[in-house]
């Protein structure tokens, strides 16, 4: 346990919060209009070892992980990476990692120059159909308009490509 906070009102009764951290992950609990101190420091020990116990902390990607590579267009490189600017962890119920679903949408045409951190898509991550994280794919470098020839090339391929 590394954060706690106690209080007491005769209308909240006696409260509690407290946090704790196990590995690579950390709870939070919230007791309110507890009858004793005694019965809130039970209740939050009791729904933090629940928590520890029914529950994982998963690291799924890191920050400025490449997690798609896309076509530039017009830019002194032809691919740009795509990742999340923030560390992505997920607590979910134990034995439900392998249900996990990630999907990532990205912007269909991609035109430098590019600046590091704007955002060409999306990466949501769900559980049995449910939506449990959505973060913007971020360009994880800066890329600028290419050569002269580079961009004649690009634009000879797209017109090209459309026809």
């Amino acid at each position: 346990v590394d954060g706690i906070k106690t209080g007491h009102t005769a209308s909240a009764g006696y409260c509690y919060a407290v946090s704790a951290k196990r590995n690579h992950m950390r709870l939070n609990a919230i007791i309110l209009g507890a009858d004793s101190q005694k019965q809130r420091f039970q209740a939050g020990r009791s729904l933090l070892n629940y928590g520890f116990r029914f529950y994982n902390t998963y690291p799924l990607y890191t920050a400025q992980q490449s997690l798609h590579q896309q076509r530039l267009w017009y830019g002194a490189d032809q691919q740009i990476n795509l990742g999340v600017a923030q560390p992505i962890y997920l607590t979910i119920p134990r034995g439900q990692y392998k249900n996990l679903s990630a999907a990532i949408d990205v912007d269909s045409t991609i035109t430098a120059p590019i600046t590091k951190g704007t955002s060409y898509g999306t990466l949501r991550i769900t559980l049995a159909d449910k939506l449990l994280v959505e973060q913007p794919l971020v360009a994880l470098a800066d890329i600028p308009l290419g050569a002269l020839w580079q961009r004649a090339r690009d634009s000879l391929l797209q017109q090209l490509g459309s026809q």
